[in-house]
Parts: C-alpha cells; sequence; structure tokens
C-alpha cells in the first residue's frame, strides 16, 4: 500500500474551489487485484476506515501487507526491524497478518504497487479521462 504522489482532485459545485485529495493505492502481489480510493486526507481517521474497506473489496486479508514508509503507519524506517504506530499494529493484529514495511531509500519489494501507482497517476493527468 501506498500513496499516488500526484493527488487527485475535484472541484466543488458550490464554490467552485479545487479540492485535492490524497489518493491510496493498494495492490495484491500475485493477481494485480487493485483497489484505489482518494481520501479527504492522508490522517489516520481517513487511511483505517479506507484500509477497512480495501479488506471488504479483497474479500479478506493476506497474511502480510507492505507499506512504503507512511508516516501515519510506520514511526521509524529502519532497514531489519521497523517500528509501527500504536494504530497500525493494532490494524495488524485485528485482521492477523503481519506489518512489513518497504527498506529506506531505493526499496524493491513493491514494484507491484509502484506499477498501479504510475496508473493512477497517469489517468489523473490523463485530459479526456473519464472512469465508466
Amino acid at each position: 500500500m501506498d500513496f499516488a504522489g500526484k493527488s487527485l482532485s475535484y472541484i466543488d459545485p458550490i464554490t467552485g474551489e479545487v479540492i485535492e485529495c490524497p489518493t491510496l493505492v493498494c495492490a495484491l502481489a500475485r493477481s494485480n487485484l487493485t483497489y484505489v480510493e482518494p481520501l479527504e486526507s492522508a490522517r489516520l481517521e481517513h487511511l483505517i476506515p479506507a484500509l477497512n474497506r480495501m479488506v471488504s473489496h479483497f474479500g479478506g486479508v493476506t497474511r502480510e501487507v507492505t507499506t512504503d514508509n507512511m508516516k501515519q503507519m510506520v514511526n521509524r524506517s529502519y532497514r531489519y526491524e521497523p517500528t509501527f504506530s500504536e494504530v497500525a499494529d493494532a490494524w495488524g493484529v485485528h485482521h492477523r497478518l503481519f506489518m512489513r514495511a518497504t527498506r529506506p531509500g531505493k526499496p524493491k519489494n513493491k514494484a507491484n504497487v509502484e506499477k498501479h501507482l504510475d496508473i493512477v497517476s497517469f489517468t489523473s493527468t490523463w485530459p479526456n479521462y473519464s472512469p465508466g
């Protein structure tokens, strides 16, 4: 799981203001099944419910989840033993899964989600793209 580099945005129909939305991208390694959700903010109170919707979308959880050292989930990103936030640990225990963080610097164990991040970033900047 990771956030897309470029946020999606929409125009508030009442004020005309452009509102940026951080975009959560989650992908299953073997099947390439992907979950993408724009969030109101990247704070934990929006992230955890989105992760729960991701679990529902996938129909369950894997044995382990790899996060890209998201500051909401990882307190310290050591190469061999990252420290996760209390909420991230509780979420992992609740779903009975092992939480992993990518290696800091140039991670090589998240190529699948990076591919999906590129796709999401491309479609969010494509001028004539309309979903559905």
